[in-house]
């Protein structure tokens, strides 16, 4: 019999494809999104140069944070229309230092990053063996299971 995708291997699908369509978009765009953790410090969440980046900054324009709404505010930039046209690595080192653009003008920046191929590589393997798991459960447990109705033999 062979091994068909349960339920648990579509729901594990979701994610394995938001994490690629944010991967390919990370190479070719920034997305951010930033808010005020206290005066005239922010944080921001970055999709860019195929990673997540979360940074913890402040800005030297003193009026930056006069512009910005309470719940954050979100931005979408694409670097060759920035000026940083520095090709963006497929698989950046997760130990390496992030680039920041030249355009960004941000002091103490205190920054974390996580390759998306890292997030993956540690994603598919119980993802993929749980569901392996599962589709073997399901065919042993259908094989086991005694067989209900109307038999013609008496």
């Amino acid at each position: 019999m062979p091994l068909r995708p349960t339920a648990f291997f579509y729901l594990g699908l979701l994610p394995v494809i938001i994490l690629l369509w944010a991967w390919a978009d990370s190479t070719r765009a920034i997305t951010s999104w930033e808010y005020e953790i206290n005066k005239h410090r922010y944080r921001s969440f970055e999709l860019w140069n195929s990673q997540i980046v979360i940074k913890n900054f402040r800005p030297l324009d003193e009026s930056y944070g006069k512009k910005l709404p309470a719940y954050g505010r979100f931005y979408r930039w694409v670097p060759g229309d920035l000026g940083f046209r520095d090709p963006m690595p497929l698989f950046p080192s997760p130990f390496g230092e992030t680039k920041e653009p030249s355009w960004v003008i941000v002091t103490g920046v205190q920054r974390a990053h996580l390759p998306f191929w890292l997030i993956l590589a540690c994603y598919l393997p119980p993802w993929l063996g749980l569901s392996y798991y599962y589709a073997r459960r399901r065919i042993k447990t259908h094989l086991t299971r005694p067989r209900t109705g109307l038999s013609t033999d008496h």
